[in-house]
């Protein structure tokens, strides 16, 4: 990771949250890997698709009457066997982890945290990533609120 980020290379890892075997720390957990790697994060919510391993898997666990529409990575489509983690606390465990991590302070540490080798084109290209990033995060979350209410 070093050497990739020593060329000016900005990274992304982009993290499955929310399995069976998941915790709501495991959210928090995110923005330290975040920190300790120095890296941006896009988390996604774990979304078995149908036709995979991981679908056959889930089935017997996938709540009732979500259709294609719903498996977008930003929305819970089973049960988890712990009682805290509903599929409610789950997508807002995911807005919440999302929005933290493109928070203006996290964006403004990880463009100084870029070196060098990549100005000015790295460090526009991550700020004009992150930037639309947040205001659509926010955006959904603020629908996602409202729906839930």
């Amino acid at each position: 990771m070093r050497r990739i980020k020593s060329h000016g290379i900005d990274v992304t890892l982009f993290v499955v949250l929310g399995s069976r075997s998941d915790t709501l720390d495991d959210f928090r957990r995110t923005l330290e890997l975040a920190d300790r790697l120095g890296v941006g994060v896009h988390p996604v919510l774990l979304t078995p698709l149908p036709g995979t391993e991981l679908f056959a898997e889930y089935e017997p666990y996938l709540l009732p009457g979500i259709g294609w529409d719903g498996f977008t990575g930003t929305r819970a489509v089973f049960d988890h066997p712990d009682p805290a983690m509903t599929p409610a606390a789950r997508e807002q465990a995911y807005f919440e982890t999302s929005l933290e991590l493109l928070s203006p302070g996290r964006i403004a540490r990880h463009l100084g945290a870029i070196p060098s080798a990549g100005f000015p084109m790295t460090h526009l290209l991550s700020l004009m990533k992150s930037l639309p990033m947040r205001r659509a995060m926010r955006r959904a979350y603020d629908e996602w609120k409202a729906k839930e209410a």
